[in-house]
């Protein structure tokens, strides 16, 4: 998760507003399974709906949309 989530911070905090940090920072108190499973899932649980946006922004910045199985990849 230092991966996925430092690539996006490095690119995203500058221009985050003080209550997009806060909310980034409570998401990164959460344990990393957790996280791990909504990054691949897509989806938050019904504990995480706070984070629902930045999931998809995560999963977003790492080339992933809700129906993916993984990266985007160019095919032959």
């Amino acid at each position: 998760m230092d991966i996925v989530l430092g690539g996006y911070a490095r690119e995203h905090l500058v221009g985050m507003q003080l209550e997009d940090i806060e909310r980034f920072e409570r998401f990164l108190s959460l344990p990393d399974p957790l996280l791990q499973q909504w990054f691949a899932a897509g989806a938050v649980d019904e504990n995480g709906t706070e984070f629902a946006e930045l999931v998809a922004d995560l999963r977003s910045h790492h080339g992933l949309t809700e129906a993916d199985d993984g990266p985007r990849t160019e095919r032959k």
